[in-house]
């Protein structure tokens, strides 16, 4: 049960009970995350749903809120409207003073994504940094993981629970490489690499850790979810369903 119910914390919490929810958020992207929540994107007017990748984290998001729906709504009537992520490179698939795409360059998009009605909520415009640099592996995982696992106040709240108690900690990976690494097992299922081989050490006071991609994804395939009692990590599958942004 608790495999699918990580879009509500009060359920989440209650299945933990007693346990304790954190987050671990790169540094950098708090401020975009930030943002991004407060100008949340959408317009019926759009007959796919949009996934959109920016060059960088200091994004102008009053802009982006203020002429990205319009770009992309002039982008789906000249049926501009790539099916797989398309890199949006000046003078290479298109040309200066093309539109929407030179507009859309200059207002920060570098990748975009038009899904069909059919496989995601039409209107919806999801709005993300660029991946962060370097390697991609299980390890980050559990060198995001271990930051929680040392906070203090984490391992005090999980101290009250008597020793006969499971007790649990559930980590929200937000962005970031550790949240990247946290799916890799979906998106490339025959990589033995991308797969854990083993798990953190967990302290005294914990019986259990989860790790999960943020409560909120919009994205089906940037789901994963992560659990390890001591030994190595169980990757968790979601059940298929519609890309509901």
């Amino acid at each position: 049960m608790i495999t699918y119910a990580l879009s509500n914390k009060a359920v989440l919490r209650r299945l933990l009970e007693p346990g304790e929810i954190t987050s671990v958020v790169v540094g950098e992207l708090l401020a975009f995350r930030s943002a991004n929540t407060k100008y949340e994107l959408a317009d019926d007017r759009l007959r796919s749903a949009w996934f959109i990748v920016l060059r960088g984290t200091r994004a102008n998001h009053l802009e982006l809120q203020k002429n990205l729906t319009p770009l992309l709504i002039e982008a789906e009537r000249h049926n501009f409207v790539p099916s797989l992520p398309y890199e949006l490179i000046p003078n290479f698939n298109f040309s200066v003073g093309d539109e929407p795409q030179t507009s859309l360059y200059d207002l920060g998009v570098w990748m975009l994504t038009a899904l069909p009605g059919a496989r995601a909520k039409a209107g919806s415009i999801s709005v993300n940094p660029p991946a962060q640099g370097g390697a991609i592996g299980p390890t980050q995982v559990t060198e995001a993981v271990q930051i929680a696992l040392e906070k203090p106040d984490n391992l005090a709240k999980l101290s009250t629970a008597g020793q006969d108690e499971r007790r649990e900690l559930f980590v929200w990976l937000d962005d970031g490489n550790g949240g990247m690494a946290l799916v890799a097992p979906r998106l490339f299922p025959g990589h033995a690499s991308v797969y854990p081989k083993d798990g953190p050490a967990l302290p005294p006071q914990l019986t259990r850790v989860w790790a999960a991609t943020g409560p909120n994804d919009r994205d089906v395939l940037a789901r994963g979810l992560w659990v390890a009692d001591g030994g190595v990590w169980q990757v968790i599958n979601p059940p298929p369903a519609r890309l509901d942004f």
